[in-house]
This record gives C-alpha cells, sequence and structure tokens, in this order.
C-alpha cells in the first residue's frame, strides 16, 4: 500500500479550494435585490444605486438570514434620507448614492459618484472595500441600466467603464439593473448593447424585474429580456 502525505503548501491550497465561491445565481439577485428593496431602500423612488457587500460564507447561499446579517447595521430610514437629500450613504457594508443635479440640464449620475472620489480620497466604493477584508461577493444595483450616452459610453470622457476594475479582486460580481434608461430606448439598438458587451466584459451583467432575474449575455449570446419588457 502506497501511504500519501499531503504536505503543508497541498493542505493550503485544499483549504483554499473549500473557500471557493460560486457565481451568483439568478435566484440569490431576484433574492438579494429585493431584500434590500423591501428592506433599506424601499423609501427611494427616482434613480439611485448602491453598492452591497457580502463575506465568503453569506455568499454560499445567501438566503435571507445572510443579507440580514449582512445588512444588520444599514439603518434604512438614514440611508434613504441620506440619498434622497442627493448626498453619499457610507454604511459598514453599503453604500449608496442618487444623480446630483448641476443644473437644469446637467447630472453627475449615480454610478459614477459611486465610482469616482474627489481629489486624491478614494471612491465610496473603493472605501467601503478597504474596509471589509472577506469579500466574498459583491452586488452593485442601479435603477436603472447605465446610460450608453454617457456612463458607458465607449471612449467617452466620462465613461465609469474602467472605474469598473475597483472589483477586479472580486470574483464573484454582478451589475444589476431594473429599468431600461429611457433615453436607451431611443438609441440605436446595436450601440445599446455594444455598451452593455463592454460592461459585461468587466463585471457580470444582469437585469431584475417582474420578480425574475436574467443575465443578458450567456456564451455570448444576448438576452432580448434585458432590453424589452
Amino acid at each position: 500500500m502506497v501511504q500519501v502525505v499531503l504536505g503543508p503548501a497541498i493542505l493550503i491550497v485544499l483549504c483554499c479550494c473549500i473557500l471557493t465561491v460560486t457565481p451568483f445565481t439568478e435566484e440569490q439577485l431576484l433574492r438579494a435585490t429585493n431584500f434590500i428593496r423591501q428592506e433599506k431602500t424601499g423609501g427611494l423612488n427616482n434613480q439611485y444605486a448602491y453598492v452591497a457587500l457580502f463575506t465568503v460564507a453569506q455568499c454560499r447561499q445567501l438566503a435571507d438570514a445572510d443579507l440580514r446579517d449582512a445588512l444588520r447595521q444599514e439603518d434604512a430610514a438614514n440611508l434613504v434620507m441620506t440619498v434622497a437629500d442627493q448626498q453619499i450613504y457610507r454604511g459598514t457594508k453599503m453604500v449608496a448614492a442618487s444623480y446630483l443635479q448641476i443644473d437644469n440640464q446637467h447630472a453627475v449620475h449615480a454610478e459614477a459618484r459611486l465610482l469616482n472620489g474627489e481629489g486624491n480620497a478614494p471612491s465610496p466604493v473603493q472605501d467601503l472595500i478597504n474596509r471589509n477584508e472577506d469579500r466574498g461577493c459583491v452586488l452593485f444595483y442601479t435603477l436603472n441600466s447605465p446610460c450608453t450616452g454617457l456612463c458607458v459610453r465607449i471612449g467617452g470622457q466620462y465613461n465609469i467603464l474602467n472605474k469598473l476594475n475597483v472589483f477586479d479582486n472580486i470574483n464573484n460580481r454582478a451589475l444589476v439593473y431594473n429599468d431600461v434608461y429611457f433615453a436607451d430606448l431611443t438609441r440605436k439598438e446595436d450601440i445599446v448593447w455594444a455598451a452593455w458587451a463592454a460592461v459585461n466584459a468587466r463585471i457580470g451583467f444582469y437585469r431584475c424585474f417582474n420578480n425574475r432575474c436574467v443575465r443578458c449575455f450567456k456564451n455570448g449570446t444576448q438576452n432580448s429580456n434585458c432590453y424589452y419588457t
């Protein structure tokens, strides 16, 4: 009989494998977005976005109990009041923002506010990540899809595409939206899909609406449910 002895290095590898987090399922994303809307952001009706971080253990199931445990320190009333006042909410496991109206014609979009810092300061998302060492998965939610005219305009000066690299060290990550941004419904559809594909190349891109979630790209194929109701 041959006796196999596992050295310390091999044992470390095996332990790491046990902690591996599987990608989000549509069921998990639906459960998470529904829970956060019902328990934390239900008072917000206009465009807003948030990022929520969960631990490796919580991400294994992301059941209601995991969500409740992860977000127990987030004060819903404070979150809603802060975001409705066009300020940035900075919680223990969540950051959130609305758009910021500059004048009658210009606004800084919610996604950009979360992904950009002021001066040399880290962005609200980077700060959240820095404050949480146990990062099993991350949910980036925006009520309306990132606009192709500004936020995800390929080559555009103000696009957020490169800012999404803040999530690169978190393998299990998803960007979820509910409604298609109204202006993109009148753009050429291929332009919208090209912009969304650029997002999906950096973070899994999903739509959660009508009590279901769908992945917008699978094996290179577009899911028409992400554009049409």
